[in-house]
């Protein structure tokens, strides 16, 4: 059950039959799926189990929704249930549904008087001579009578033997609230709602609520068997207690990211609005990007600066490319005889070196081997340096470990970045995103974890990196704040940019070039 570590208190409800608890087990269903019960323990006449020469063995059955909010009542053993912690209270509840032609059954009557005995006996602190209602657990027990309006007693008598604290009879004639008339209570199809009701506000089994009014009441009287009735306003529960509990649970559901916003079971539905079918989603999420890299002329995206435009073409006359191609061939024919004299100059020259200098001589014969770079030549070997040396601050930056980015930012960016993320869950208006209805709807997504990251939830880690981070899924709450994980995830990008590296450098000298 969810949050039992939690319960200080507990209710027992005695079923006087099981063809009572059967016609209840379906409304109790409708009622705990809806949110409106909390858990109980139901005992009938058939999980009592009687032996001679032997204590009895009375079996519960555990009613209410557990950790993954499914309804799946299972039988227990009372003694071991009721001894699993110290309850501060606990609510034994006899439960007496009184129609025309009904016989309270006097045997029942006794035996549930000896369950009773057992039940208080099972508890550790009244058990060991603590007094009741002093530090200690205290025992309730409360027989609720229900009948419809106009019954009359007719063997009824029973029904309010036994050592009750109390007895609570549920006032037939209900109203909506105290001001309006009483309403006429019948046996009927209401009827077993009627009776449930009763029976959760006494026995302090509504969700969120766990607590029942005739706790309120003085130790010393809650001992002395009195009469009560018991009125409850209708409207008064389902617009005040309930309604808040109830609104409490709808906020924490949508608080989830994998929870339906618009679950038809919690009620909600905004007009003029469409769910994105699950085949959508990834466009629609693409939109949303492409909208939040134009916001603000774009300054989240990356603009690429606007190629150099081309030098526009020279107009030359016939006679100008003609003047031109002379004094280029002359450039060119009037250093053939120096080029001519420098070829035989340094043949003379390697030639007189390498027969008395040798290659490591202490002298060079003739005219320089090595013609001066050209002035053309020497603008790109100068590009060529810049380039490399842009090329090593990119490479070192690209080797550093990962750290945050800053980024400027304005208030109007993240104001419309939020107004766009909300109003695809709330189904605002988003004219100024190009968003605008359809037919009259918006659309709209059905879980925040489609759009919003939960960082409660875990990601799985590909099989790949499983032996580098030490695990198989990673919780986004801790992965933002570890330091070890981000110093794994950074030698790894950093050995992988290494090898893509080497690989080039690999590919290029096989291509006869160097990057």
């Amino acid at each position: 059950m969810a949050n039992e570590s939690k319960r200080d208190s507990i209710s027992v409800v005695l079923f006087p039959s099981d063809a009572l608890y059967k016609e209840f087990a379906p409304l109790i269903l409708e009622w705990t799926k809806e949110g409106l019960l909390g858990s109980f323990l139901a005992v009938t006449p058939s999980m009592v189990v009687q032996k001679v020469d032997e204590p009895l063995s009375i079996f519960v059955e555990k009613l209410g929704l557990n950790a993954d909010e499914d309804f799946v009542p299972y039988s227990l053993d009372a003694f071991d249930e009721l001894a699993q912690r110290e309850y501060s209270v606990v609510r034994i509840v006899g439960f007496h549904m009184l129609r025309t032609g009904h016989k309270v059954d006097v045997k029942q009557g006794k035996l549930y008087e000896e369950v009773m005995d057992y039940l208080v006996k099972s508890l550790p602190m009244v058990s060991a001579g603590t007094v009741e209602g002093q530090e200690g657990t205290r025992v309730l027990r409360i027989n609720l009578v229900v009948a419809p309006t106009k019954l009359h007693s007719g063997g009824f008598e029973p029904a309010f033997n036994g050592p009750w604290n109390m007895h609570v009879i549920a006032s037939p004639e209900d109203r909506r609230t105290p001001w309006t008339a009483d309403s006429l209570v019948r046996d009927d199809e209401k009827f077993t709602r009627f009776g449930l009701m009763h029976l959760a506000t006494t026995a302090g089994i509504w969700n969120g609520l766990k607590v029942s009014p005739f706790e309120l009441v003085n130790f010393e009287d809650a001992k002395k068997g009195n009469f009560w009735l018991s009125r409850i306003f209708v409207n008064a529960i389902l617009t005040d207690g309930l309604s808040r509990r109830v609104a409490a649970k709808v906020v924490d559901g949508i608080s989830s990211s994998s929870t339906d916003i618009y679950d038809s079971k919690l009620g909600i539905a905004i007009p003029g609005t469409e769910l994105i079918s699950d085949d959508l989603v990834d466009q629609f999420i693409e939109g949303m990007v492409a909208q939040v890299f134009s916001i603000e002329g774009g300054v989240l995206g990356f603009s690429r600066p606007a190629p150099d435009a081309p030098p526009p073409q020279e107009s030359w006359y016939e006679w100008t490319q003609i003047k031109s191609f002379l004094i280029f061939s002359w450039d060119k024919l009037k250093v053939i005889p120096w080029w001519m004299w420098v070829f035989i100059r340094r043949g003379i020259g390697r030639k007189m070196t390498a027969t008395f200098q040798g290659n490591e001589g202490l002298a060079q014969v003739g005219i320089n081997q090595n013609d001066p770079m050209d002035s053309r030549d020497r603008i790109l070997a100068n590009k060529l340096v810049d380039i490399l040396s842009v090329q090593s601050a990119a490479r070192n930056s690209l080797s550093a470990p990962l750290r945050g980015n800053s980024a400027k930012t304005t208030p109007k960016l993240w104001a419309s970045i939020r107004r766009l993320v909300f109003g695809m869950l709330d189904g605002s208006d988003l004219n100024e995103f190009g968003i605008e209805p359809k037919e009259g709807r918006v659309p709209v997504f059905a879980r925040t974890g489609q759009i919003i990251a939960n960082p409660a939830e875990t990601v799985s880690v590909p099989e790949i990196l499983h032996a580098r981070l030490g695990a198989s899924e990673i919780r986004l709450a801790e992965a933002s704040g570890s330091g070890a994980m981000a110093r794994k995830l950074s030698e790894g990008v950093t050995a992988t940019r290494r090898r893509i590296e080497t690989i080039e450098n690999e590919l290029a000298q096989m291509q006869g070039g160097n990057f």
